[in-house]
């Protein structure tokens, strides 16, 4: 058994709060066994998102319907009355073979099935579109560390990265897209499975913008900034971050408050749905995403 249990699964999904992933990697670092297991967890999970779309034959889709709308059989019998066999009396319109008597009418078992099939592809679709919870705290010395590896970017130069954003955003439907401020250069991007980071240069310094996947479970101080109400994590560095729709958006900026100004407003402030539609939309724009990539 794994010494960190439901850990290994929440860590290979990026689902663990900073302070709990830490600690778990540090195990992870130590331990053979829980290495081996968070391996295995990411590969399945690289497979899945792998798989290439399955697309049923439109002329097997026909023919199942076509079987659905197929009427009954006409009565037949259950079983030979006396003096009958195989042949028909003459006269009697049956064809040879045919015996006499009444079956009862016989349900095609098509409809059955699609219904089956279409239940458990909603619960399939149900349970995908459930978001991770996203905890963020005031952690300035991870704030800065974001900071200082966006400035090893900056000595490349700006980057042309249109492609692959472009890319990246057609795999993951949950995130936003936005257009860079004016005035604001890309310097790097880092992507993976569930978020997206874009290292910005500014006027007034660097600007770290990060999209992660989920519901922001924990709230800082609510602030206004550019006309919309985010929060305010922390303030050394200047921390803020607010539920752009499935995505939680967070800005960290080298520079004074209003640095940050131009960045929080290319982003919209959408709360998140969590109805049983929105989850199934939600579940469905993954499965296609996962099964295109």
């Amino acid at each position: 058994m794994s010494h960190l249990g439901s850990w290994i699964s929440a860590l290979a999904d990026g689902q663990l709060c900073p302070q709990d992933a830490e600690r778990a990697l540090a195990h992870v670092a130590g331990c053979p066994q829980c290495a081996d297991e968070l391996a295995a967890a990411r590969n399945a999970r690289a497979t899945l998102a792998s798989i290439e779309d399955l697309c049923p034959d439109p002329d097997l889709t026909a023919r199942l319907l076509a079987l659905g709308a197929t009427p009954p059989p006409p009565p037949q019998s259950r079983r030979p009355g006396p003096g009958t066999g195989s042949l028909p009396m003459p006269g009697s319109g049956v064809a040879a073979g045919a015996m006499s008597g009444d079956l009862g009418p016989r349900r095609s078992r098509v409809p059955l099935v699609a219904g089956a099939f279409s239940g458990v592809m909603l619960v399939l679709l149900f349970v995908l579109g459930n978001e991770p919870d996203v905890s963020l705290e005031a952690r300035p010395a991870a704030a800065l560390a974001a900071l200082q590896e966006a400035s090893v970017a900056v000595g490349y130069g700006e980057q042309d990265v249109t492609a692959e954003l472009d890319a990246w955003f057609g795999r993951h439907p949950w995130a936003v897209p936005v257009a860079v401020p004016d005035g604001y250069a890309v310097a790097a991007v880092r992507t993976d499975a569930d978020r997206l980071e874009l290292d910005l240069t500014g006027p007034d310094g660097l600007v770290v913008v990060t999209q992660t996947r989920g519901r922001l479970a924990t709230t800082g101080t609510p602030v206004d900034v550019a006309g919309r109400e985010v929060q305010l994590i922390d303030d050394s560095p200047w921390t803020l971050a607010w539920q752009s729709g499935d995505a939680v958006v967070a800005v960290i900026a080298e520079g004074p408050p209003w640095s940050a100004t131009p960045v929080v407003a290319a982003y919209p402030v959408e709360a998140y749905d969590g109805g049983a539609s929105a989850r199934v939309a939600r579940g469905w724009q993954l499965l296609t995403a996962w099964s295109g990539s």
